[in-house]
């Protein structure tokens, strides 16, 4: 196998956390796995770069969506006189959150912070969505 990014990702897939520098790599060819430059470390950081810029184009998608879901809901709650806040609701989206982070690997701290982030965020949204429904704007 001569891609890098394609024998990262399924390392990954099987598990594995760490790797190191295989004599078969592009970056280590010039020496024979012997001296790898600066500048060939840097163009080996390209595959993950391509992956990580995808899945942060699926991540921002992903946002989207969701505030948009959180738009309706919030029309939804105006239309039927229904309080934007929901306590009991964000309780259970909290733990779900926490969970489906721990299962993910994640740390809590960020599970967490994210989560609140991301409440506010649309919470904030589907009260000034409600608000100027209930102004008639």
């Amino acid at each position: 196998m001569r891609d890098a990014g394609a024998l990262a990702e399924s390392l990954v897939a099987e598990g594995y956390a760490a790797m190191k520098i295989w004599p078969f790599d592009v970056q280590a060819e010039a020496s024979g796995g012997q001296l790898i430059t600066l500048a060939e470390l840097h163009a080996g950081l390209e595959p993950f770069r391509r992956r990580l810029d995808v899945i942060d184009d699926e991540i921002a998608r992903l946002l989207g969506e969701r505030f948009e879901i959180c738009r309706e809901v919030a029309i939804y709650k105006s239309a039927h006189r229904i309080p934007m806040m929901q306590p009991d609701r964000v309780e259970e989206v909290r733990a779900r959150y926490l969970a489906r982070g721990a299962e993910a690997k994640l740390p809590a701290e960020f599970s967490g912070d994210l989560f609140d982030l991301l409440i506010a965020a649309t919470c904030k949204e589907e009260d000034e969505l409600m608000a100027a429904r209930e102004r008639g704007a």
